[in-house]
């Protein structure tokens, strides 16, 4: 996404562009693969959520019929080894409440084991919340459980509901993740207004619906996308700038491409076999530093069946999988075209998240394993037999925020004049707010490399960048409390005694 943003964009402005990508077919992790058979499917499901305001506005600027290729607003259900546990309903045709009381309000009949009680131990985060942006190191140097614990959240909701939704959004488990990573990520797709939560999703794979007419618009602007060329090494002139960068073709013959500017979106573990091998990179402590990074391993399957089966939710998120494994499923007879009709048998997306311990496993004993777990979600999968299926492993594919990785994210701006950085986990100045493991945070960040192509060239206009929707009344003004409370000689603020509103109580919560 950050690289298709930025080749759009520069390409529309009058720059002469070359997009080079390692894979075969351009499209990043929406690239799409076949089975032995020849049906098709994409590493990954990706969802579009309310505030992927770019996202949007670049469909449309690209010529994308929304209503045609993407779905309707969908809801999801939340399961466990006890059963359903939460049915997620869409909230933007609901009568507008203010954040984060309109969730919890329209929420409480959906959600089925948890009582009240185990929910409002939620709000004991609320401070955090309208914190963490004035403190954000410190908030990155917790972990996730650590943030909870102290704070003395219900451990049946940590467990049945917040632990598998981590895994899922941020791809890995709550004592490995940052704190502030997942409060921002929680800010952006759920909690900063009523409807964030409620999601789209493409008619069909992302490749043939977004990016394809992506690729012909970046063509027809005089650009050139070249799948399967891997960079492979930086060529920086006397003035310390990049004069060409080296990749190799698919025959593999080196391919020398001269540059006035350079952006590089690779992922993490992309990032730091380059930083590895190639000498411009590996001589500067930035690019260093990213090696202290984490990433996260994945795994997209595709199952399908010979006969139709109803499921409860297009889009599921599951718990009580593997040790420290997110899942996900996705019932594609609903939200593909090509699977639509009443009488086409059920195909199933099931998605994995931080597989390391996966990763070995045999194909036909993974399938097999999801097959029990999805009967276990939906039993008239019991009797369905497979007919074909399809596992893409990738590894190290996605950024895992650990605690203290903010000190070593890269800004976007490096010591080589003319190289750029984009992808989720660089470091954009001021802060846009699209955060965590999202599309829309990867294509900012693209325009964002775009703009300082463009202000240090002088040609073209930078493109405009739709900021997060705003914070509403309750969540400003109690942000403006806290910085004048924290600022004040005459407060002792944050008070250090426990809220009297929610007192622990013993064996319920941490």
């Amino acid at each position: 996404w950050a690289g298709f943003g930025a080749a759009k964009h520069l390409s529309s402005q009058g720059y002469k562009v070359t997009l080079i990508d390692a894979a075969k077919n351009v499209a990043g992790a929406s690239a799409k693969w076949e089975t032995a058979s020849g049906r098709t499917m994409e590493a990954g499901m990706k969802g579009l959520w309310r505030q992927y305001n770019n996202i949007f506005a670049m469909l449309d600027d690209i010529g994308v019929d929304q209503n045609a290729t993407l779905t309707d607003w969908t809801g999801s259900s939340f399961w466990s080894k006890r059963g359903i546990e939460v049915d997620y309903p869409t909230l933007g045709n609901k009568t507008r409440l203010p954040s984060p009381l309109g969730q919890f309000i329209y929420t409480l009949p959906t959600f089925k084991k948890l009582s009240v009680t185990d929910r409002l131990s939620l709000w004991r985060l609320f401070y955090s919340v309208i914190d963490y942006e004035s403190d954000y190191e410190k908030y990155d140097s917790m972990t996730v459980h650590q943030l909870f614990t102290s704070n003395g959240v219900s451990e049946e909701l940590y467990q049945t509901f917040i632990r598998p939704l981590l895994l899922a959004m941020l791809f890995g488990p709550p004592e490995e993740l940052s704190a502030a990573a997942i409060i921002g990520t929680f800010m952006f797709l759920a909690l900063g207004h009523q409807d964030d939560f409620d999601v789209k999703w493409c008619k069909g794979p992302a490749s043939e619906v977004i990016f394809r007419p992506l690729v012909a618009q970046i063509q027809e602007k005089g650009g050139k996308v070249l799948g399967g060329t891997p960079l492979v090494d930086i060529e920086l002139g006397d003035d310390g700038c990049v004069q060409a960068v080296v990749a190799r073709d698919e025959a593999g013959e080196e391919l020398r491409i001269t540059a006035d500017a350079v952006v590089m979106c690779v992922g993490v573990g992309s990032m730091k076999r380059l930083v590895s091998s190639v000498p411009a990179l590996g001589e500067r402590e930035e690019m260093r530093r990213i090696c202290n990074l984490r990433s996260s391993d994945c795994i997209a399957t595709r199952i399908w069946f010979d006969r139709r089966v109803e499921t409860r939710s297009p889009s599921n998120v599951m718990a009580d999988t593997w040790q420290d494994v997110g899942a996900t499923f996705f019932n594609l007879n609903d939200l593909h075209d090509e699977y639509s009709s009443p009488d086409h048998p059920s195909v199933v997306a099931m998605d994995l998240y931080h597989t390391q311990s996966l990763m070995s496993l045999p194909d036909d004993e993974l399938i097999r394993s999801l097959h029990r777990l999805l009967v276990r979600s939906e039993p008239g999968f019991r009797g369905a037999k497979i007919l074909d299926s399809c596992v893409v492993r990738a590894p190290q594919c996605a950024t895992l925020f650990s605690p203290g990785s903010y000190r070593n994210r890269p800004l976007q701006v490096t010591s080589i004049p003319n190289l750029f950085l984009a992808g989720d986990y660089v470091r954009e100045n001021p802060r846009h707010g699209a955060d965590g493991l999202s599309q829309e945070r990867a294509l900012v960040t693209g325009l964002l490399a775009a703009n300082k192509v463009i202000h240090r060239e002088g040609l073209g206009r930078p493109a405009r960048v739709i900021p997060v929707d705003a914070d509403e009344p309750l969540i400003a003004a109690a942000k403006s409390l806290n910085a004048y409370a924290k600022a004040s000689p005459f407060i002792d603020f944050p008070p250090k005694r426990r809220n009297p509103l929610f007192p622990r109580r013993r064996g319920k919560l941490f």
